[in-house]
């Protein structure tokens, strides 16, 4: 009976240790990275990519949207492991841990009320005086942050609330991502009212990141030997596919280190 009760607690000890973990992601809404679609599911191509990182390491994970603001302090508190879509920056890299690799990249662009005059040629002294907008918790690049003491900025929690702002002539420039602007731009109350202008302010790269403890610095490790596997193989570029048009991914010889 002991040797029964023996190999039973062993065989309950070996399911637990091969099932894996549930990880938590957090993230906030991003126009074809992560969403949720009419019936609550979370879509996107983040939400996929996850999926089949964790699905290869024998995890399974829960997704959860939240402020962006919010979901970078849940993350960084250790309350999430995973943070889903940010830009990487120095102060970003000092809290989480990133992957290798992006999964998508973004331009960085200004909008502007359709009827007004206002142009940008790339120089940052060409908006000095000029009311600019952006969006909380965002990352716009190292040269926009440099030259933010010198620009009258606003912030504003959501692209619906500055693209109205843009509309209503409060503000002369919105600087957003131009994948997470498309949606609210072509709404019929928007459409005629704003205009996006080149050039590009630059260009951002997401990435999934984790919370930097021990354990999860060994998720890293997996996930990223994992999502290498898929580059290399071409399965990322058909799970994106999906998405052609709305997310553009990075060259595969891109990483946070180049």
């Amino acid at each position: 009976m002991l040797r029964h009760w023996s190999l039973a607690i062993l065989g309950l000890l070996f399911s637990l240790c091969v099932q894996g973990r549930e990880l938590q992601a957090v993230g906030t809404t991003f126009t074809g990275i992560f969403e949720q679609d009419q019936k609550g599911n979370f879509v996107g191509l983040g939400v996929d990519l996850i999926r089949t990182l964790c699905g290869m390491q024998g995890d399974t994970v829960k997704f959860k949207i939240e402020p962006w603001t919010r979901a970078q302090e849940t993350v960084a508190s250790g309350a999430g492991d995973i943070l889903l879509g940010p830009y990487l920056t120095p102060e970003r890299e000092k809290r989480f841990a990133f992957m290798d690799q992006p999964f998508y990249e973004d331009n960085m662009v200004f909008f502007v009320n359709a009827s007004s005059d206002h142009r940008w040629d790339g120089s940052y002294t060409s908006l000095i005086g000029k009311r600019i907008v952006t969006i909380r918790g965002w990352a716009y690049g190292e040269q926009f942050d440099r030259e933010l003491p010198n620009l009258n900025v606003e912030v504003t929690s959501t692209i619906e609330g500055a693209m109205l702002m843009l509309a209503a002539n409060r503000m002369d420039y919105l600087a957003v991502n131009e994948r997470n602007a498309y949606r609210e731009s072509i709404k019929p109350d928007i459409r005629p009212a704003v205009a996006k202008i080149a050039p590009p302010i630059g260009v951002q790269y997401g990435y999934i990141a984790f919370q930097r403890d021990p354990q999860r610095m060994e998720l890293l490790a997996k996930y990223n030997m994992a999502f290498k596997k898929l580059i290399s193989s071409g399965q990322f570029a058909a799970m994106a596919a999906k998405y052609a048009g709305l997310v553009k991914i990075p060259p595969k010889d891109k990483t946070k280190f180049k």
